[in-house]
């Protein structure tokens, strides 16, 4: 579900608090001033906003990113519009941008063409009588990307980054394998089972009601084995690197030189199982003991249900009654222009991202960034140096990947924009074609060297990534526009904001996970036991604060599932703090401004997580996601810093007040 609405700053409401010409500052419109910051921070930075900005009635959540995505949206739209209005070369990319887009608009051939588009899967799964042909089914709905019992992939080798292998992930359910795990959620199964029941009946099968009842059997058998996610956060324990006679002996039910050229790749020499070989050996008892009906109308739950929302009406309706409404809390769909647009995103992103970088981001953003960038980097090997727990070898190789670490800014240097892939009138067959081309491009580097210009977002994503196995940061030219970055705007702000959000994904190279990778994103050890110890030790603190949070008086933050978030929260808007303070000597605050650039930094940065969410959108995300909900990304992170205390006067007694036996410094 993409978002859709506008994210307006009030000018009359805006105080600028540098010397420099400035789009902006501290909106007080966007604040709680009634609220005491020292009891709730969140409240206070963030209170007119969220007053102002109800959850949406096609959302299930809203929050301050969500507003920044609704604006790129409409550029995204507005190049779309007017490509489709335009008189293109035909082949070129941009006409088949246009074709793709009008093809997702065109409803009355949608709906006339109802479930014909996946026939030909539907039919080969009918075909199925032997293992064999099992095999080949599963490959083929692969290279279309459709959610079957695992997933092969092609990336960087985590302890030689330089090649790629094939690595296989588990995969397989319609909702999180969590749900068929833990106690409480069997109303989300049986509501799960009864959206499968609708599709098949939709699909036109009499006994739907059985076929999803055999689906979530099969679905809750794949679940067993598939490994808890806590186990997963180790990367010792997600590199298994196998060879192709070892794969073949933990799962003989498949003949894997076949499986590989339906897939349509080369034979690869070693593979690495993401999901532990445990589960391969699992998956072998299920292809052998699960009756090949059973698999037949699994299989076809897949195809329907990963697709359903490309097809006609009915279908893309019952896919967001539960999918939407019922798991996320949605009150009505969002407009089809929006959903469309999704599509043509995830699709041809690289294609419809140059367009936008053309037409939206400046040189001048690139260059602002890469220096704040810099200043970050310099921040943190500042608290590096100054570590009283970390040992002087451990200190020296974080020094070493702090200065190795690359921030690619705005853009990639290559693009993909498949600009061969067939475009024609039928718009799941549009996404099907540009799914089996990007499974291709991607499968066609196994056992070959990777290639770091290509980038793993696009430029008019709204987030930002690290990327471990490679130690690179991307900022996407999207991500450098308010409410996170203002060119020329106040220093307090823009670090407050993009400067954590910076540091954010700096810190992910030294989180809980990050930190087992070295300077070249090398899965390799470079701490000493006693670091090691004390770096969980502390760490522990933050699972303890945030296990401590109640949501809705029945939900519970998972400290342990959110930990590298919260390490890399911490350790953002701290590393932050320093960079703006080595920079304070270029801020002047003018008169009349009522706050102190200490106070605008922590504002800024509360701001970025202004939000709200619906309590099934709560529920999903508390069981599923591994960030913590918005308000606690504020709420968690600040009482750590004195800083933070001393800006706003927090003493004993607030709520806010940390007491320093359950502070935690890391980073």
């Amino acid at each position: 579900m993409r978002r859709l609405l506008l994210f307006i700053i009030a000018p009359a409401f805006l105080w600028s608090c540098s010397n420099r010409p400035a789009q902006q500052s501290v909106c007080l419109a966007d604040m709680d001033t009634t609220v005491m910051p020292q009891d709730d921070f969140f409240r206070y930075a963030n209170g007119g906003w969220l007053d102002r900005n109800p959850i949406p009635a096609d959302k299930g959540s809203y929050d301050i990113s969500d507003a920044l995505e609704s604006k790129i949206n409409l550029q995204l739209l507005d190049i779309l519009d007017s490509l489709a209005s335009a008189n293109l070369k035909e082949g070129s990319i941009q006409e088949k941008l246009a074709t793709f887009y009008k093809s997702g608009l065109d409803t009355a051939t949608r709906n006339a063409n109802g479930l014909k588009p996946i026939q030909f899967l539907l039919d080969s799964i009918d075909g199925i009588s032997t293992i064999a042909d099992l095999q080949h089914i599963v490959a083929e709905m692969s290279r279309y990307n459709i959610n079957v019992p695992f997933q092969p992939r092609c990336y960087p080798d985590m302890k030689n980054n330089k090649m790629s292998v094939l690595t296989i992930f588990h995969g397989g359910t319609g909702v999180d394998e969590n749900y068929f795990k833990y106690p409480g959620s069997e109303d989300v199964i049986a509501e799960y089972t009864k959206h499968i029941e609708r599709l098949f009946a939709i699909a036109g099968y009499e006994n739907a009601a059985q076929m999803a009842e055999t689906t979530v059997g099969v679905e809750r058998k794949l679940s067993e084995i598939i490994p808890d996610y806590l186990l997963l956060q180790n990367p010792n324990n997600i590199y298994n690197k196998i060879s192709l006679n070892e794969l073949k002996q933990l799962m003989p039910a498949f003949d894997w030189e076949k499986y590989f050229t339906d897939l349509g790749c080369r034979i690869p020499a070693d593979i690495v199982v993401i999901s532990g070989t445990d589960f391969i050996s699992g998956l072998n008892g299920l292809i052998t003991s699960i009756p090949l009906n059973d698999w037949k109308t699994y299989l076809k739950t897949c195809t329907i249900n990963n697709l359903a929302e490309t097809l006609s009406k009915d279908f893309v309706d019952e896919d967001f009654e539960f999918y939407e409404r019922y798991m996320n809390g949605a009150k009505e769909e969002g407009s089809l222009q929006m959903r469309v647009l999704s599509q043509v995103n995830t699709s041809y992103g690289d294609a419809l991202g140059r367009e936008y970088v053309r037409r939206y981001f400046s040189p001048e953003s690139k260059a602002a960034a890469g220096h704040l960038g810099q200043d970050l980097k310099n921040a943190f090997c500042e608290h590096i140096a100054k570590l009283d727990w970390m040992s002087d070898s451990t200190k020296k190789a974080a020094l070493e990947k702090v200065e190795r670490m690359e921030i690619k800014i705005g853009y990639p240097n290559k693009y993909v924009d498949f600009a061969e892939c067939e475009v024609g009138d039928n718009y799941t067959a549009n996404i099907m074609n540009i799914l089996k081309a990007q499974t291709e491009h991607k499968l066609q580097f196994i056992d070959m060297p990777t290639d770091n210009d290509l980038w793993w977002s696009t430029p008019q994503t709204a987030n930002m990534y690290y990327l471990r196995i490679k130690n690179f940061i991307e900022v996407p030219a999207a991500m450098l526009q308010p409410p996170f970055f203002y060119p020329g705007g106040d220093d307090a702000v823009n670090f407050g904001a993009i400067g954590a959000a910076i540091g954010h994904e700096i810190t992910h190279g030294f989180d809980d996970v990050g930190r087992f990778y070295d300077k070249d994103g090398n899965l390799a050890n470079w701490w000493n036991d006693h670091d090691s110890i004390e770096f969980v030790r502390r760490s522990q603190k933050l699972v303890d604060r945030f296990n401590s949070f109640t949501i809705n008086d029945s939900l519970h933050i998972n400290g342990e599932q959110t930990l590298s978030e919260n390490i890399a929260d911490l350790g953002g808007i701290s590393i932050a703090y320093t960079a703006f303070c080595n920079n304070k000597n270029c801020n002047h605050q003018e008169p009349g401004c009522p706050l102190t650039p200490d106070q605008l930094f922590f504002i800024s940065y509360a701001r970025t997580w202004a939000g709200s969410f619906s309590d099934e959108a709560a529920r999903m995300h508390v069981m599923t996601n591994v960030h913590a909900m918005d308000q606690y990304r504020v709420e968690g992170p600040l009482p750590n810093l004195q800083a933070f205390n001393e800006a706003f006067g927090v003493k004993p007694g607030d709520r806010y007040f940390l007491a320093d036996s359950l502070r935690t410094e890391i980073w």
